[in-house]
């Protein structure tokens, strides 16, 4: 009986473990899915709204902003907010209406995670990929709904949910959790977006120019009319 009572917990323990192995590698296959749809090599136009509360009193938002992007591979330019930002492959930049700010520096010089706007997909799949968070993936009729579990906040949130179109990859709805640093009772802010259906944008060659924000003049860096009267911080 004892015997029989220890093979019976082995197999458990296989299928849990096998279980374990097949939700990391489903997620991984959806996350590489939605990688796919986002740099299909056109360009692409989307927009989504972002909402920001607190975990415990979803009804009140904190933040509401919209936001706007084109894409193509990973080169983009977006407006979130008074924010605009340009990513191409040479250089980056970022401008605040408000702030009256402009940051411009080197492709190269970015971070690893300076990638996709908003939410870096493929940071997320090579997490997985390492086993650094845990990771699962649920089928809901035409949608896959992935859920993500960072305990440590390695990728800079504890919890993150996204819903996807199981046949395009096309993101619908993206949820995050992280903790509030500036509340000391440790508050959990959540931060949702809602993202629109990706169209083809029309053909443009300077979509993702850097002309627009600034030029070089004897070496040295000229903004644009455009953003005349703000303060450069030059990183090149």
């Amino acid at each position: 009986m004892k015997c029989l009572l220890e093979k019976i917990r082995n197999i458990i323990l296989f299928l849990l473990v096998v279980a374990k192995v097949d939700a990391q590698n489903e997620a991984l296959m959806a996350m590489q899915k939605i990688c796919t749809a986002y740099n299909s090599g056109s360009t692409i136009n989307f927009n989504a709204t972002m909402i920001m509360y607190a975990k415990n009193n979803p009804g009140k938002i904190i933040e509401k902003m919209e936001s706007s992007y084109t894409l193509k591979a990973m080169n983009f330019t977006c407006h979130i907010g008074p924010v605009l930002m340009l990513l191409n492959d040479n250089y980056y930049v970022s401008a605040d209406k408000t702030l009256k700010l402009i940051v411009i520096g080197h492709r190269k010089d970015l971070p690893g995670n300076g990638g996709m706007p908003v939410l870096n997909i493929a940071q997320f799949k090579a997490l997985i990929k390492d086993k650094a968070i845990q990771a699962s993936v649920i089928p809901q009729g035409n949608n896959l709904f992935l859920q993500l579990s960072d305990p440590e906040g390695i990728s800079g949130y504890h919890l993150c949910s996204i819903v996807c179109n199981a046949k395009t990859g096309y993101m619908k709805k993206v949820v995050m959790e992280i903790d509030d640093y500036n509340d000391t009772t440790g508050k959990t802010m959540v931060l949702e977006i809602n993202y629109t259906v990706p169209v083809v944008a029309e053909k443009n060659k300077n979509a993702f120019s850097e002309k627009p924000f600034f030029s070089f003049s004897n070496n040295a860096i000229r903004t644009t009319d455009n953003y005349k009267g703000y303060q450069v911080i030059n990183q090149l």
